[in-house]
Formats: structure tokens, C-alpha cells, sequence
């Protein structure tokens, strides 16, 4: 569902459910402006981090992804229930890469929920200000 940059989608987390995530986190990265070079190193991160959610519940989990703007700040927020899945030992090397630029995804585990959150990265401020 797309309402005012608002997306809103219960998808099932097989392979084509994260190729079709991957294309909507690209899109979220071209409304943030996040440059061509970084928004393919960010898509790719989070698909690599998608696709091992998806083999580890062997594509029959569904999540909910959210794309919206909180107070001006574009985010992603991804959810899926599940037994607790900690990927960060797994995937230091994706985080490596979305922390070098500026985005540090936020996982968390709560009464059988997973969920990722991503924040677009700040705008540097003008020298200006």
C-alpha cells in the first residue's frame, strides 16, 4: 500500500519476496537521495541480511515492512514473528558496510517478534548554520 511516501506491505520472505523488498529499499534510498554508489552497497547488505532470515525459517515466514518518515527522517522498519534469530555475529561485514555509511540497523527481539529498524542517514549540516 503507497500513501504519501508511506509503504505499507505484509510480504512472505521467499527469494522473490526479497528481491521485491530489495527494490523497494532501493526505491526508499532514492527518495533519501542516498547516492548511486552507497544505495547499491546498502541494497545489497540488507538483501544478504534477508536472505539468510529466509533460509533460516526456509522461506515460510511472513513480515511486515515499513517505509515511512518519522519527525522529517526517512526509515525502514522490517517485522517478522519467529523464535529470536541474532544475525549480528553473522553479518559484521554487512554492518561494517551500512555503519561506514551512516546507517546502523537496529535489531531487536520482543514476545516472539524480530524486528530490523533502519534510519536514513543524517544530512551533514551547512558550514553556514
Amino acid at each position: 500500500m503507497m500513501r504519501n511516501n508511506h509503504t505499507e506491505e505484509e510480504i512472505l520472505l521467499d527469494r522473490v519476496g526479497v528481491d521485491y523488498i530489495s527494490s523497494l529499499i532501493k526505491r526508499w534510498l532514492n527518495e533519501c537521495r542516498v547516492n548511486k554508489r552507497d544505495n547499491l552497497r546498502v541494497q545489497l547488505a540488507m538483501e544478504d541480511q534477508l536472505l539468510n532470515i529466509s533460509e533460516h525459517f526456509e522461506g515460510k515466514v511472513k513480515c511486515a515492512f515499513v517505509a515511512d518518515k518519522r519527525f522529517g527522517v526517512p526509515y525502514i522498519f522490517i517485522k517478522y514473528e519467529g523464535e529470536c534469530f541474532d544475525q549480528s555475529s553473522d553479518f559484521e561485514l554487512s554492518e561494517k558496510l551500512l555503519a561506514n555509511l551512516g546507517l546502523t540497523p537496529q535489531w531487536s527481539y520482543q514476545n516472539g517478534v524480530n524486528t530490523l529498524y533502519l534510519r536514513a542517514p543524517r544530512k551533514p549540516l551547512k558550514s553556514e548554520v
